[in-house]
């Protein structure tokens, strides 16, 4: 699948209002829930993972909830891809993700 400059753009914005950018245990990830099925498949084409759930429902709507989950060096390789289209609280998050990757990467390899 070809990933357009549109493509990064949305899925910034749809990370800003609903997505996680963190650690996940040892792993980092980048994580998005959402009532929304057709929203989540196609972030799930984009990375090629696969859509989980349904969970819940946990409102009052009675609605399922989707979750796509990227994690790992495909997780970095995202935050990087996704950076200038961020705002600064996101840009915290993997600037701080990152850090601690990388403080684990050097850990494990000695």
């Amino acid at each position: 699948m070809k990933i357009l400059l549109l493509d990064i753009a949305w899925l910034a914005g749809i990370i800003e209002g609903e997505g996680s950018i963190r650690m996940h245990a040892t792993t980092p990830s980048i994580a998005i829930q959402m009532t929304d099925k057709d929203i989540i498949e196609k972030i799930t084409h984009l990375w090629n993972r696969p859509c989980l759930g349904p969970y819940g429902p946990y409102t009052t709507q009675k609605k399922p909830v989707w979750q796509v989950m990227c994690t790992g060096k495909q997780a970095i390789g995202w935050m990087y891809t996704l950076w200038n289209f961020l705002g600064e609280r996101r840009k915290k998050q993997i600037e701080d993700t990152v850090a601690v990757w990388k403080q684990k990467q050097t850990v494990s390899s000695i």
